[in-house]
């Protein structure tokens, strides 16, 4: 099941997990992004899914380098994720 879930998860959040046994996380590396992430993993592992795995969307190399954006290694330190895969500006048509 693939769902998308809004900034604050709660409730609604955790009876969709509920029977879950993996979950891939998708973020952009938008600070603010990367928090709600950050609290959506963590509640996903209090549902016993204990390796959540990480994509980040979205990746444009020249506001990270500026400060604007958070680079690979803050998004997959504060997620505490496994990274499977970045999607980049390059790769969306």
């Amino acid at each position: 099941m693939l769902f998308d879930a809004p900034a604050g998860v709660g409730r609604v959040f955790e009876l969709a997990c509920a029977p879950a046994e993996k979950a891939v996380l998708v973020t952009t590396p938008d600070s603010v992004c990367v928090r709600s992430c950050s609290v959506a993993a963590a509640k996903v592992r209090s549902l016993g899914i204990e390796k959540p795995e990480l994509i980040i969307n979205r990746f444009i190399e020249k506001p990270v380098t500026k400060g604007r954006l958070l680079n690979l290694d803050d998004c997959i330190d504060s997620v505490a994720a496994k990274l499977i895969g970045v999607v980049d500006r390059k790769s969306v048509v």
